[in-house]
C-alpha cells in the first residue's frame, strides 16, 4: 500500500477555471475546479486531467516541412510535428487517477491519456464530423433564408408587417444571422 506519515499533510493544491462555451449566448461555459491533498501518504500518489478544451490529432500524410505553415497554435504544443489538431469546441476532459500505493500509473495516465485518445481513428472521425456540422447548419440556414425570401415575395401584398416573424441563427463562432420568415411560430390565438 505504500508508506504512511505520522500525521497527514493537509495542504491543498486548488485550481478553478471556466470553459469557453461557443454555443452559449452569454459566452457562459462550465465552471470547474480541482483540489488535491497528499494526506497520510509519504508522496502524492494521485493525478488528474483538467483539460477545458479538446482536440483530435490527425496524422499528416505530408512531411512536416510541407505543411508547417498550416499548423494551428494548438499544434505547436503537440509532441510530434507529424500531426495536425482538429479542435472540438465545447468538449472537455476531466479525470482523476488514484495511485493505490504508488504514483507511476496515475502520473503516466494523466500525462498520456489525452494524447492517446486524440489520435484514435474513431475520435478523429468524430472530430471531423463535429467540424462538418457547422457547414451543414450554415447550409440549412441559407436554405431557410431562400425559402423565406421567395415566400415573402409571393405573399408580400397579402400580409401585414405585424404578421411577419423572425428567426435568428447562431453560428458556431457566436455571430448571429437574421432570417426573415413570413409565418409566426408558436403563436396561439
Amino acid at each position: 500500500m505504500g508508506n504512511l506519515l505520522g500525521s497527514p499533510i493537509t495542504t491543498k493544491d486548488t485550481h478553478t477555471g471556466k470553459t469557453l462555451d461557443e454555443q452559449s449566448l452569454d459566452n457562459g461555459g462550465l465552471d470547474y475546479g480541482t483540489s488535491s491533498m497528499q494526506g497520510w501518504r509519504v508522496h502524492m500518489e494521485d493525478a488528474h486531467i483538467c483539460q477545458p478544451f479538446l482536440y483530435a490529432e490527425k496524422k499528416c500524410r505530408r512531411s512536416p516541412t510541407q505543411h508547417s505553415a498550416e499548423l494551428t497554435t494548438l499544434n505547436s504544443t503537440l509532441s510530434s510535428s507529424s500531426y495536425t489538431a482538429i479542435p472540438l469546441p465545447n468538449h472537455s476532459l476531466y479525470a482523476v487517477f488514484d495511485g493505490h500505493g504508488g504514483s507511476f500509473a496515475a502520473e503516466y495516465a494523466a500525462r498520456n491519456l489525452l494524447r492517446v485518445l486524440s489520435r484514435q481513428v474513431k475520435f478523429v472521425q468524430y472530430a471531423e464530423k463535429w467540424r462538418e456540422r457547422e457547414s451543414y447548419l450554415r447550409g440549412v440556414l441559407e436554405q431557410l433564408e431562400q425559402q423565406s425570401t421567395s415566400t415573402n415575395n409571393h405573399n408580400s401584398n397579402s400580409r401585414s408587417e405585424e404578421e411577419e416573424g423572425g428567426l435568428t441563427g447562431v453560428k458556431q463562432d457566436g455571430a448571429t444571422t437574421d432570417i426573415t420568415a413570413t409565418d409566426k411560430v408558436g403563436d396561439v390565438d
